[in-house]
């Protein structure tokens, strides 16, 4: 598996409620765990994700230059498929 790194405005996903844990945890140590994406017509699109992302794009709203926006670990899934829905995290 391979990891890569990419920017806030990079990814197509649903914004969602999440709890103010996630957006601190995020100021403190980042994003840890990965984002699943599929890449449709040269867009990223989130399969799982959307909380974390959406904390992380209304960290980007207060400070567009914050390093946690700029360098979000991101995993590849290659086709969309039935695996991509099941390991999505349905928290």
């Amino acid at each position: 598996m391979q990891i890569h790194h990419g920017n806030i405005l990079q990814f197509q996903y649903t914004k969602k409620d999440y709890p103010s844990t996630l957006k601190d945890s995020l100021i403190r140590i980042g994003c840890n765990f990965p984002i699943l994406v599929i890449k449709e017509n040269n867009q990223l699109i989130v399969c799982d994700g959307h909380k974390r992302l959406s904390a992380l794009y209304d960290l980007y709203l207060e400070d567009e230059h914050h390093i946690r926006c700029h360098k979000i670990p991101y995993v590849l899934k290659h086709s969309r498929s039935k695996d991509a829905q099941h390991i999505r995290n349905h928290h």
